[in-house]
């Protein structure tokens, strides 16, 4: 099968196990197990094609794109390097708080220089959510 192929069968199964399962905190989601043996197999492609999964979803279909942001925020920096960042900026812009919330989530688990400017430089309307905010960025400036 050719990647194309392959990118088809990721994007039917992802939203097979995005629909099929909750999303629990601090239980591995099915998806997230899929999306990692994805990177593995297409180390450098895959990740363009996560994001653009990610992209297309945004809009169109949010739960999907949530969902693809949970799975990722429990990835490691390293993997998912270049287009965490992105992708959870860009979360934060949506107008769904739990999108934000996912995205502040994925920051924090992230951590680093780059999530500590994106945190800083969001204006949250969502009081609870931008107390959240503070004290990540409080906590990313100690660690920093």
């Amino acid at each position: 099968m050719n990647q194309k192929g392959e990118y088809q069968q990721l994007e039917n199964r992802l939203m097979i196990l995005l629909e099929s399962e909750p999303f629990e905190d601090g239980i591995t989601h099915p998806a997230e197990e899929t999306i990692s043996k994805f990177l593995k197999e297409y180390p450098v492609n895959g990740l363009e094609q996560i994001e653009k999964l990610f992209v297309n979803y945004y809009e169109k279909n949010p739960y999907y794109a949530k969902g693809i942001l949970h799975c990722l925020r429990h990835m490691n920096r390293e993997t998912i390097s270049p287009i965490g960042y992105p992708i959870a900026k860009k979360g934060l812009k949506h107008e769904d708080i739990e999108m934000r919330d996912l995205s502040v989530s994925a920051l924090e688990n992230w951590a680093g220089q780059e999530a500590l400017n994106i945190l800083i430089s969001h204006n949250e309307s969502c009081s609870w959510l931008k107390k959240y905010i503070l004290k990540v960025i409080k906590d990313l400036k100690k660690s920093n």
